[in-house]
């Protein structure tokens, strides 16, 4: 059930919120994963396709996660996570915006999930370095700039949007 925009300051519900919202990205990534297979049909239960992919959220054909966090601190998978939350955001909560920061904002969840992907790796980061981050993360994606991260959330994007609205009900 898509969770309630407004959180009035509980913040049990925001949390379980981003947690919602980091299982939505992932099914979005197991979504965007057919779209590397020639001719495939979408599964039929997205809900347990998700579930069963959880712990792989790359698409399979895509460039390897790990790859792109080694790369420029991680920028390019941040970017990636953050074009994509925006994606989501617009598609179920049309017209409403966060603050900037709002733990919940796009951007700082981009940050919070990169920093989950990176704890294995040599990057230590604290509250105000993920602030940080995510403000970068914002400020590339006001750039414009043609990276590969954008690249292939902007391919990703246009992708989804070739699926019937059905299957984004939640």
């Amino acid at each position: 059930m898509l969770p309630d925009w407004d959180f009035n300051g509980d913040d049990a519900k925001r949390r379980a919120s981003i947690e919602w919202i980091w299982c939505e990205l992932d099914r979005f990534a197991v979504m965007t994963t057919h779209r590397f297979i020639p001719d495939s049909e979408p599964p039929a239960d997205w809900l347990e396709t998700a579930r069963a992919h959880h712990d792989a959220p790359r698409p399979v054909g895509a460039p390897a996660k790990g790859d792109a966090l080694r790369a420029s601190d991680g920028m390019e998978a941040a970017l990636w996570d953050y074009m994509l939350l925006h994606y989501m955001f617009r598609r179920y909560w049309p017209r409403r915006k966060r603050r900037f920061t709002d733990r919940a904002h796009a951007a700082q969840i981009a940050a919070q999930r990169n920093r989950r992907e990176l704890s294995d790796t040599t990057v230590d980061w604290d509250d105000a370095s993920l602030y940080d981050k995510a403000l970068a993360v914002h400020e590339a994606f006001d750039r414009c700039d043609d990276t590969p991260g954008r690249r292939m959330a902007n391919a990703d994007k246009a992708y989804l949007d070739t699926w019937p609205n059905n299957l984004f009900a939640r």
